[in-house]
């Protein structure tokens, strides 16, 4: 994987993006619109995929196939870098208290 993780723990399962899927984040925040709309733009250039980024409510749950989600967490414990990618069948959740952390966890999800 690219970038590299600091740690992962395999589970069995597979997820699969599929033309049509959504790639949702907060309403209103700017970067993971940058982030789902680059990772969007990357897999139609690369995969030949028509996903769709969609932003929701704050605070609301996310039934998109791919969701973008910040974390509270101080940056000193944080780095903006840092971001968790969990996969499951359904769903891929990347979640991140910085821009970069939610921009990273997409290339890392669009290099699988």
């Amino acid at each position: 994987m690219i970038p590299a993780p600091l740690s992962a723990v395999q589970t069995p399962g597979v997820f699969t993006i599929r033309d049509g899927a959504t790639v949702s984040y907060a309403d209103g925040d700017a970067e993971a619109r940058f982030a789902a709309e680059h990772f969007v733009d990357l897999l139609e250039r690369t995969r030949g995929l028509r996903v769709v980024a969609k932003g929701i409510p704050a605070g609301a749950p996310s039934t998109a196939s791919i969701a973008l989600t910040r974390t509270a967490s101080a940056a000193s414990i944080q780095p903006d870098e840092s971001y968790d990618l969990s996969v499951s069948p359904k769903q891929a959740a990347i979640s991140a208290s910085g821009d970069a952390g939610l921009y990273y966890g997409t290339v890392t999800l669009w290099g699988c």
